[in-house]
């Protein structure tokens, strides 16, 4: 073979190889040609010349480049020389190897001279070289008297497999016959013996002595193995081999062997001989006519009936799924419904998020390639029809890609993980129902198979909108994968589904659609469609192959046949179509650029191949099997290049997918750049994501020194979604890879961190003061910041108000020397935390009221809504009760639209005590006890789930019903008691409300003794305040005057050094009831009572209001006596 036709045959246009070498036109005259000379030489396809000219173009000897040359887009130079053609380099390849042996060699060199069997074998050398390429073949090597051929390298053909069997069954026939003059004086039979395999191989071009290519893989032992077990005359294949060319040879298996390697037993198969008549025998739609009446069907009820149905259409890949529905689409849009399609691809961080973009641009009115601008002013169009708009409009940046505005950013910081997802789930929702409402539609979701959990629940739940209106929501699947039999199987349990299941198209209708796309001859048209088996796709991609000259079936797989069509495109454009693959099922154009270092590539002949196809601004594999085909041709190593330059390319602009392709380039920068895309996703506040990246990062077989940040990211992150223990525990293996004492300081606070969740005070701040020293040392003013906010948090639990002081007043310094606003805020508001643990409620309620307005002007939503329920109390404290409502009333507005479940639980409780019990709503605070009750619940907290039966208690007591309140509180103590610090933090104001239940004198006095032994352990504010007021109210019922009056000394001796009206109010009060129940009925009484009363009326204090009124109303009629 020469070079040129050796070139042509590389390009895939060997047909025209006869007419190169009868005008002597070489390999080094290519870059000279024309497209003149071309047609003269008879290449008269448009498309066969622009190939043969880029190609020649690539051939050409580069001359030096000019010096200028280096400042020309230098990054592509270098990545230009690291893709070699992958002839040069190698490649995965499909292939059938033939290794045939010479059975008599030795008899023959012991009856010839050396002369004559050099005679004899150079003619069988010859005859076997004319044989093995005239059916396409090549034959790499000669070892003595053995023949070692390829089929597929280093181009591919459908049926490779017959090809190489048909060689050898010829190669056997003309041995045979030059056996046939050499036998008698031979005096034995002089014959091949043959062994076939087809598999995968890497093939590279060689100057050795092993051949012209280097094939490595199993696939040469095997065929190798297979030749040994052939008989003299015997051709035997591989199970692989025979599975390809069964419906064209007979054959017949033998029995399995053991093979040292493999797994199973290998069954090889002798070719008996080829049958004489084979076992078998956008393009338009065909075979599928019972599936378009269903979906007329199921259109028709749609606009009749106003409501619509979830409509699966599953099939494996390749049958027809894409093309069918896009017929649906065209009858859909014909009976007047609105139709929106997307495809969920199968490659990058956040798989099925671009689908679900493209599906709300498509809803929104925008173009599929609708830039940012344009969706963020859709965005604020939304906001603009009704409140429903405005609410959801926030979550709509991320599902459109969107950066949000530092107000939404704000809001955005504030709101817990699931909730973001709840309330983007709801857009998407809200935008699928107002279309329904305007029009009938249809959705058309493809691939939905591809999706991810997340993408999954945000589809999700709108689908019930299709049993209440006029909406199709069609989904394409594959069966592996499919939802409606996995994660949405409950959730499409009382939904109307309906399903099409696709299977193979029939002969006739195979036929028919072969005989509509190919002008081929019956017999090739027939071949294709027989061994496509029906399968559209593999129909497709073979009738593309139809022009190879001599094929009349396909090969057994589709990497194969994807190979096929490979090895016809020229160099430049294989480089580019597998650099594509690398990139994933989409790419752009720039980016492909980009990996194959030629800025004026233009993939057209790729288009025109229909490999890829234009959509927006990228180009699209035609199918997920074409893109996975050209990926497996990739060598490992420059599979890994690739990658690795991929992510180069896409770094700066998307982290997560940058680091998939470092991670595949098994590069170590993969996790540094998932690092990156944590921090991105945590700055949007995408948690799960976030964690999710970690968790990827974290298998990585070495994440370098990036193992410590990786498992510090991965604490904080499971303590942001709410998994403290989970998030301890990250903690500590962060700790186990800390190298620096700064590393091992930021490890100990996030542990200490989760400790407060799970009510490990006291091991939380033995953790802090080993991290103080170690942060010091390392000069972090943020963290330290952070870690004396954490210590004041925890020692205000354990009633240490004077340390916890200290901690807030040292972390309000740090924030400011860090020049951190929000941790300065934050600071402030744990300051008035410190002054209320020690009563001093005024001074505590100014720096409250400070950090919420600081919060409030700069936007940390979520430090506002901490502190929201503390300024409710103070400004009760302050007896402005109508302040106190309304502070809390915003508190439970924004924590629930924030899901933030504890500020809601503080909020819901606040209004519990003061409307419901202060006030006396019952009825109207119900709801809201109930709920702080589940929240509480939900967040596993002992403690705050015995206050809220605590508050529930004293609702119902509130009410007029001690029995229901005593059974609360007793659920209130039972829980509060497995607390560690429970009953120091609220098991004093439990004995006091105990007391105002008691029936008698000894349970109230055994409950009043209780409470102030927990107060000698509790040094927290609302302890007094609270156990002191409940003890006055009960003296008073029960006629202990001296108690009383101890009681109001008491409350009054701790609130001396800030002395505050709701505290001046409850001693006046107990006072003057003291000195009624004891007889005096005086004016200075009366005027007193008086007085009171009207405070309770004026300040809404209904609660204190009854007992004074009757008091009042004696101390009056005496007076008038």
């Amino acid at each position: 073979m020469t070079d040129i036709q050796t070139w042509l045959e590389s390009q895939g246009l060997a047909r025209y190889a006869a007419e190169f070498v009868a005008q002597d036109v070489s390999v080094d005259l290519l870059p000279d040609l024309s497209d003149a000379d071309l047609r003269e030489l008879g290449v008269h396809a448009l498309g066969d010349r622009k190939r043969l000219l880029k190609a020649a173009r690539v051939a050409e000897p580069q001359a030096a480049a000019p010096a200028a040359a280096a400042t020309v887009l230098p990054a592509m130079a270098p990545i230009a020389a690291r893709l070699p053609s992958p002839n040069e380099e190698g490649e995965r390849r499909h292939a059938t190897v033939m290794f045939s042996d010479l059975t008599g060699y030795t008899a023959l060199n012991e009856a010839f001279d050396p002369e004559e069997v050099e005679e004899i074998m150079s003619r069988i050398k010859r005859e076997a070289i004319a044989v093995i390429e005239r059916h396409g073949g090549r034959v790499n090597q000669f070892v003595g008297d053995e023949v070692m051929a390829m089929f597929g390298v280093p181009v591919a053909r459908r049926d490779d497999a017959r090809r190489a069997i048909r060689a050898a069954l010829e190669l056997h026939r003309t041995v045979d016959g030059i056996a046939a003059g050499v036998s008698k004086r031979l005096g034995r039979v002089l014959s091949m013996h043959t062994g076939l395999h087809t598999g995968l191989v890497i093939a590279r071009r060689s100057d050795s002595r092993s051949g012209d290519y280097t094939l490595t893989g199993d696939t040469v032992n095997t065929a190798a193995r297979l030749r040994g077990l052939a008989q003299p005359g015997e051709v035997v294949v591989s199970p692989q081999t025979w599975q390809q060319v069964a419906d064209h040879f007979e054959g017949e298996a033998r029995q399995a062997i053991e093979v040292k390697g493999k797994e199973r037993p290998l069954v090889p198969y002798r070719i008996v001989g080829e049958r004489a008549v084979p076992k078998g025998g956008m393009r338009p739609l065909v075979g599928r006519a019972e599936e378009v009446q269903q979906f007329e069907a199921l259109a028709h009820a749609c606009l009749s009936r106003q409501r619509g149905r979830v409509v699966f259409v599953r099939g494996d890949p390749g049958l027809g799924k894409s093309r069918l529905v896009a017929e649906f689409l065209d009858l859909a849009r014909e009976r007047g419904l609105v139709c929106h399609a997307t495809t969920i691809l199968d490659f990058g961080a956040r798989t099925g998020h671009d689908a679900i973009r493209k599906l709300m641009q498509s809803l929104m009115g925008l173009a599929p390639d609708a830039d940012e601008a344009s969706r963020r002013d859709a965005i604020v169009r939304s906001a603009l029809r009704g409140s429903d708009g405005a609410d959801l409009a926030p979550f709509m940046f991320d599902l459109l890609d969107v950066a949000p505005p530092a107000p939404v950013r704000a809001l955005l910081s504030a709101v817990e993980d699931e909730t973001r997802r709840a309330q983007a789930v709801e857009a998407l929702g809200q935008l699928v129902r107002q279309q329904a409402a305007l029009a009938p539609s249809l959705l058309l979701i493809e691939d939905i198979h591809w999706a991810d959990p997340l993408a999954l629940r945000q589809l999700g739940p709108w689908l019930a909108l299709t049993a209440s209106m006029p909406l199709l929501v069609m989904f394409t699947t594959r069966f592996s994968g499919d939802p409606s039999v996995g994660e949405w199987r409950s959730a499409l349990h009382s939904l109307p589904v309906s399903s099409m299941d696709l299977g193979p198209l029939e002969a006739a209708d195979a036929m028919r659609l072969a005989a509509g796309a190919a002008t081929i001859s019956e017999s090739l048209l027939r071949s294709c469609v027989e061994r496509a088996e029906g399968n559209p796709l593999f129909l497709e991609q073979l009738l593309l192959n139809a022009g190879d000259e001599g094929a009349t079936s396909l090969p057994g797989s589709i990497q194969a046949l994807i190979q096929a069509r490979m090895d016809r495109l020229a160099p430049s454009d294989k480089n580019a179509l597998q650099g594509a693959a690398v990139l994933g099922q989409s790419a752009s154009l720039a980016a492909i650029r980009h990996l194959v270092g030629d800025p004026a590539y233009d993939a057209a002949l790729l288009v025109d191949q229909f490999l890829l196809r234009p959509q927006g601004d990228e180009l699209v594999f035609s199918h997920a099997l074409i893109r996975d085909g050209a990926y497996a041709s990739l060598l490992h190593a420059r599979r890994r290049q690739l990658h690795q330059e991929a992510a180069t390319w896409i770094l700066p602009q998307d982290a997560a997918l940058a680091a998939e392709h470092y991670e595949l380039a098994e590069d170590p920068r993969a996790a540094k750049a998932y690092l990156q895309a944590v921090a991105q996703a945590s700055a949007q506040y995408h948690f799960a994501e976030a964690l999710e990246l970690v968790q990827r990062a974290l298998r990585l077989p070495d994440t370098g020194d990036m193992d410590f940040a990786l498992k510090l990211k991965r604490s904080r992150l499971l303590l942001a979604l709410g998994h403290a223990v989970r998030a301890i525990e990250a903690g500590e293996q962060a700790l186990e890879v800390a190298q620096a004492g700064g590393e091992r300081a930021l490890a100990l606070i996030a542990m200490a961190s989760g400790m407060r969740y799970v009510d490990r005070f006291a091991d939380g701040l033995a953790l802090l003061a080993e991290a103080e020293p170690l942060a010091q040392a390392a000069e972090l003013p943020l963290e330290l910041s952070r870690m004396y906010e954490l210590r004041g948090n925890l020692l205000f639990t354990l009633g240490r108000a004077g340390e916890c002081l200290q901690a807030h007043e040292m972390a309000l310094e740090l924030a400011r020397k860090a020049g951190s606003a929000e941790a300065e805020c934050a600071a402030l508001g744990g300051m008035g935390d410190a002054h209320y643990a020690q009563g001093r409620v005024l001074s505590g309620g100014a720096l409250v009221t400070r950090c919420v307005d600081m919060a409030r002007e700069q936007g940390f939503l979520k430090v506002e809504i901490a502190y929201l329920p503390m300024e409710s109390w103070a400004s009760y404290y302050r007896l402005d009760v109508s302040k106190a409502m309304d502070v809390a009333r915003r508190a439970v507005e924004q924590s629930s639209r924030m899901k933030n479940p504890r500020a809601e639980m503080m909020a819901r409780s606040q209004l519990v005590m003061i409307d419901g019990c202060i006030c006396g709503n019952f009825r109207d605070n119900l709801p809201h006890i109930d709920r702080a009750l589940e929240l509480a619940t939900t967040m596993g907290s002992p403690r705050f789930i015995g206050v809220s039966w605590f508050f529930r208690a004293m609702l119902f007591l509130r009410n007029g019903d001690a029995t229901a309140a005593g059974a609360y509180l007793r659920t209130a103590f039972e829980v509060v008691q497995s607390s560690e610090q429970g009953m120091e933090f609220v098991g004093a104001q439990l004995y006091g409300a105990q007391a105002m239940l008691a029936q008698d004198s000894e349970s109230r006095q055994r409950a009043l003794a209780a409470g102030e032994r927990v107060l000698e352990g509790s040094l927290l504010s609302h302890n007094y305040f609270t156990f002191n007021d409940f003890a006055i109210q009960a003296s008073l019922a029960a006629g202990d005057w001296d108690a009383s009056l101890r009681y109001c000394a008491a409350l009054e001796a701790y609130t001396a050094a800030e002395r505050f009206p709701w505290s001046d109010f409850i001693v006046a009060r107990g006072r003057a009831l003291t000195r009624h129940g004891r007889g005096a009925r005086d004016a200075a009484l009366l005027e007193q009572l008086q007085q009171l009363l009207a405070l309770t009326k004026e300040r809404r204090l209904n609660f204190y209001a009854g007992a004074l009124a009757q008091a009042l109303a004696c101390v009056t009629a005496t007076a008038q006596t």
